[in-house]
């Protein structure tokens, strides 16, 4: 007997949430990725995509960088640049520039909205900023493009602190989006 066409709908339904079960969002990876950066005592190299440049921010690099041809777009985070992040906040906690390790958790989030992005002329890459909730500081983030890693060209974030309105305002960060 064949079944009908809501006996076959539940039946694919079923499958599916099963399918989805075994499949961890990506927000739930990240989680788990900052998680054991912080929590092992060594990293080993690995990474994970955080997010990636925006159309604006290509174009910006494409028309004022043109000898830098991005190998990719992606942002990458390594477990490696976690345990210095730790271990910066633990050493400048008190000056109030320790980037809030529970912020590491929503950096997805944050970079794909950042409030503004600069280039850093004295030591070339990109900055990422945004606001921190409880600080009048903002969150800075380094991005080396084209950074080699072990023979591959990657676009990796190289530390998180918090920072000033005023220091972003030295000639050698130049405006990419947004503003501060």
């Amino acid at each position: 007997m064949a079944k009908s066409i809501e006996e076959l709908f539940w039946e694919f339904a079923s499958e599916r949430v099963r399918e989805q079960q075994k499949v961890k969002s990506t927000a739930q990876l990240f989680l788990e990725f900052i998680a054991k950066g912080v929590r092992e005592q060594q990293g080993v190299g690995e990474s994970i995509d955080v997010a990636v440049l925006s159309p604006k921010t290509i174009l910006w690099l494409e028309s004022n960088k043109p000898e830098m041809k991005l190998a990719s777009t992606n942002l990458i985070l390594r477990d490696i640049v976690i345990k210095q992040i730790v271990h910066t906040s633990k050493k400048i906690i008190l000056n109030h520039t320790a980037f809030p390790l529970a912020d590491l958790f929503f950096l997805p989030e944050k970079m794909v909205n950042p409030k503004a992005v600069f280039w850093d002329n004295s030591n070339p890459g990109l900055i990422y900023v945004f606001e921190i909730f409880g600080t009048h500081r903002l969150a800075k983030i380094v991005i080396r493009a084209n950074f080699l890693y072990k023979g591959r060209l990657e676009n990796q974030i190289r530390s998180a602190r918090l920072v000033s309105r005023a220091s972003l305002c030295e000639s050698r960060y130049v405006l990419v989006q947004g503003e501060v």
